[in-house]
């Protein structure tokens, strides 16, 4: 599908493709309709083509400042994403991971992995829905989303965890995460 309104293409994960090829320098707006998202891989955004001016942005079609709204309406992001192994310590899966500055991810529901957390006493699997890795990247903003997990049946391990600059949470529920953030490191400590 051309990712129109009436005809929405059928993944997040498409969408970042297309964002990721398009060379244009110019502001760019994923929508999200209300229903459930399933992300069967790490959706990667890494055009780093991104501006102040010029943003990526991530939403729900309807937000909390918008008449009608209410929370079953949030378009739900959950993960049955394929593990990544991780040394001496278990698996860890990533539902964004944002590998660009000039960010905002707004309005969205992101549920717990249907992984379970424990391997055995030594080893977890993780979840992460909102990873940036990159220590030189800035200004992410991630404003009225909620994130929901159970440390049994659909664990969050950190809800947002980032290197780089600039991260900004505003107006966000967590519920059952492990840790809500964690903010590691950036290019000059």
């Amino acid at each position: 599908n051309p990712g129109t309104v009436s005809q929405p293409l059928r993944t997040i994960a498409e969408a970042a493709r297309r964002v990721n090829l398009n060379p244009a320098k110019e502001r760019t707006t994923i929508i999200l309709e209300e229903g459930v998202y399933p992300l069967t891989e790490t959706v990667l955004f890494n055009n780093n083509k991104f501006t102040l001016e010029n943003r990526l942005i991530i939403k729900a079609e309807i937000l909390p400042d918008d008449p009608g709204w209410r929370p079953q309406r949030m378009p739900i992001v959950t993960t049955v994403i394929p593990t990544l192994q991780t040394p001496n310590d278990g698996e860890e899966a990533r539902g964004f991971e944002i590998e660009v500055s000039h960010v905002t991810i707004q309005g969205l529901h992101f549920t717990g992995s249907a992984l379970y957390y424990y391997i055995d006493g030594k080893q977890n699997r993780r979840y992460y829905p909102i990873w940036r890795d990159g220590k030189n990247l800035d200004d992410l903003v991630v404003t009225q989303c909620m994130f929901a997990g159970h440390i049994d049946i659909s664990p969050i391990r950190v809800a947002v965890i980032a290197n780089g600059h600039g991260l900004v949470l505003d107006h966000c529920v967590f519920f059952n995460c492990q840790n809500p953030v964690v903010f590691w490191n950036a290019d000059g400590g």
